[in-house]
């Protein structure tokens, strides 16, 4: 438990400093210590052996993209452990790149410490070609806010040769150019009760979700179906920053963000998907995660242009990003899984 501790603190206390002096000094002293702790785990993290196994032997049915840089790695005969750590370091990297371009100078650090909070235990340690295909998906906002699709379509098919899940973004193209050009009360309102009514057809109905998906067990298996009061609190989360978008949104008129409104199309599209599919926990988590990981730009930016006074953003934005951590990692327990932190060195307990 020690080492989600130290980490939050020392995040925090980087994020402090840039955004007190608005440079990106400590971000990128953040994103070296992340991809770090992630590339040197040894046997940690709910899919490491299946990826270990595959790098070794390669009986698994993975993407072209993954495969290949698979394929890189035993070309110049690194061990899995090299690779994991050039892995953590390219997918946290494009991460930094990203906050650096599109965030203000001294929030991404914020940004990036919500992102530990929220998105970083599940995939980097985990989920590494969600992680990896989520924040390639990240670049392609910047196309859909000028509603360009080739170069949209060009990202979202490398993001799709790491993981297939990243199609998805497709729709929040669709929600941003066409849908939802204009947001307002009434029609993110309108979508949000649409969506849940839909939902609590497909709840009702499992025979048909069933059929639709071939009997997976994603819709079957009560395992992946029942819902958690964790997962109940993150979508009502994810309604509550969206609505807060709008209201800002509505107070900013014609000097909004492009950029920021194709954001919170994303977020949208996702916190839609989760609820259409809120009797299918896992099947909703598996489609809208990668949308969501725009949380970690939604949630700042909110907290920004809620106060003026830069100590209390900072420390509202360090509780957020604590509250965060706490339901995802201690609230069920889910940390025992990390523990000891076993590295290639020594375990961190």
């Amino acid at each position: 438990m020690s080492l989600f501790i130290t980490l939050f603190i020392i995040l925090a206390c980087l994020s402090l400093i840039d955004f007190l002096s608005e440079h990106n000094y400590g971000l990128f002293i953040s994103t070296v210590i992340l991809a770090v702790i992630a590339g040197v785990r040894y046997n940690v993290g709910y899919d490491y052996g299946t990826y270990y196994q595959f790098y070794l032997t390669g009986n698994h049915s993975f993407e072209k993209g993954y495969v290949l840089l698979n394929n890189l790695a035993h070309y110049f005969h690194l061990s899995f452990f090299t690779f994991e750590l050039l892995f953590s370091l390219l997918t946290m990297g494009l991460l930094f790149i990203f906050l650096r371009k599109y965030v203000r100078p001294g929030l991404g650090n914020l940004c990036l410490l919500y992102y530990f909070a929220r998105f970083y235990w599940v995939r980097d340690l985990g989920q590494i070609r969600s992680s990896l295909a989520a924040v390639i998906c990240l670049f392609a906002i910047k196309y859909i806010s000028e509603k360009r699709l080739l170069p949209f379509l060009i990202i979202t098919c490398i993001a799709e040769s790491i993981h297939k899940g990243s199609f998805i973004i497709i729709a929040a193209y669709l929600m941003a150019n066409y849908f939802n050009k204009h947001i307002n009360y009434f029609k993110t309102i309108t979508y949000l009760l649409l969506a849940y009514m839909v939902g609590l057809f497909l709840k009702a109905s499992p025979a048909l979700v069933s059929k639709l998906t071939n009997g997976s067990a994603y819709v079957t298996a009560s395992v992946y179906t029942e819902n958690s009061s964790a997962s109940i609190i993150t979508l009502i989360i994810q309604i509550i920053v969206i609505l807060l978008y709008v209201w800002i949104r509505m107070r900013q008129g014609k000097q909004h963000s492009k950029f920021m409104d194709a954001v919170a199309n994303v977020y949208l599209t996702g916190t839609l998907i989760a609820l259409t599919l809120i009797g299918y926990k896992t099947l909703g988590y598996r489609l809208d995660t990668l949308l969501n990981t725009t949380e970690i730009l939604m949630v700042p930016y909110i907290i920004d242009k809620f106060f003026s006074n830069k100590i209390i953003v900072v420390l509202i934005n360090i509780a957020a990003s604590a509250i965060v951590l706490y339901m995802i990692m201690f609230s069920d327990n889910s940390y025992l899984n990390f523990i000891p932190f076993t590295t290639v060195f020594t375990p961190i307990k």
